[in-house]
């Protein structure tokens, strides 16, 4: 994960700990445009309420990173703050902050699904006129292979295609 991308990781977080659900909103919305699978499991976090409370750190490979930030508890999302449990290799999960309440944090979240989810589908749709207009540029090239342009804009129209497909199955 870039440095960026946990930057606008932590501040989700941030604003879950105070309560700020605009800023929760707004964090969403920048975690989004930058790294898409953090993005993606950050807001399945937000909306996993079924979270372990003590966590085994002998069974997990990569411990730290799939710890959720998120913890829930009287039907609001908090902070998750991870202390040595009472068993040799145990953590414990406890709240941290003030919280949102369930029914604020779940619109917020899908709505900044709903949207990236659009802007990605409006990206593959666009790759089509791209993938043309290099096309046209490429016959302007002083020593191109017409043969091997054609193939290429074929392939990329078949890949373009099946990106779209991809994208709009989830629609």
């Amino acid at each position: 994960m870039s440095d960026q991308a946990e930057r606008y990781k932590q501040a989700v977080v941030d604003a879950v700990v105070s309560g700020d659900f605009d800023r929760l909103e707004s964090a969403l919305r920048r975690l989004s445009k930058c790294d898409g699978s953090v993005f993606l499991n950050t807001t399945k976090q937000l909306l996993n309420t079924e979270q372990a409370k003590s966590f085994s750190i002998m069974a997990t490979v990569d411990f730290l990173n799939t710890l959720s930030p998120f913890f829930y508890e009287d039907q609001a999302v908090y902070g998750a703050a991870y202390t040595d449990g009472n068993c040799f290799m145990m953590k414990d999960a406890h709240r941290s902050g003030v919280g949102i309440a369930r029914e604020m944090v779940r619109p917020i979240v899908e709505k900044a699904r709903a949207e990236y989810d659009a802007a990605v589908l409006k990206r593959v749709q666009d790759l089509k006129a791209e993938i043309r207009e290099l096309d046209s540029l490429l016959y302007g090239h002083s020593s191109a292979d017409y043969k091997l342009i054609n193939f290429g804009v074929s392939e990329l129209l078949k890949g373009q295609a099946l990106l779209l497909a991809a994208a709009a199955c989830s629609q």
